[in-house]
Formats: structure tokens, C-alpha cells, sequence
């Protein structure tokens, strides 16, 4: 388990940062009409369920290559 933190903290800081970057500019350069429709709602749980995706998917992989590499050297 640890080393699956290990992986998947790195990983999901930086996706963390993307969508509070891209929240920061919305809230700089959009009006107030912006976060009245439900639109953006919707656009932003996309980008942060891709992003998760991302980060599972790096972190799974980096885990079955160390885990793999670790078979190879038991065996």
C-alpha cells in the first residue's frame, strides 16, 4: 500500500493544481452570469473526471511495472 501512495500523490497533486488553475482563470475572466448556468457545472466534472482517470491510470500502471519487474526477479 505504501507504494501505491507513493505513486498516485504525485500524480494527483498536479491534477489537483490543473483544475484549481482552471477555476482561478474562470473566476478571473468569467462574469457573474458564468456560474449561473449549469453548463459550467458540467464541464468542469468532465474535466476532473478525466484528470482522475489520468492519475488512476498512470498510477496502476506505474504499480503492475514495479510489481511485474518484481515477479520476473522472485521467479
Amino acid at each position: 500500500v505504501p507504494l501505491f501512495f507513493q505513486r498516485i500523490f504525485p500524480f494527483a497533486g498536479m491534477g489537483i493544481s490543473v483544475l484549481l488553475v482552471i477555476m482561478i482563470l474562470i473566476g478571473l475572466f468569467g462574469g457573474s452570469d458564468l456560474f449561473g448556468s449549469g453548463w459550467l457545472r458540467y464541464v468542469l466534472l468532465g474535466i476532473g473526471a478525466l484528470i482522475a482517470i489520468i492519475v488512476i491510470y498512470n498510477s496502476f500502471s506505474l504499480f503492475w511495472d514495479s510489481l511485474r519487474t518484481f515477479l520476473d526477479n522472485l521467479l
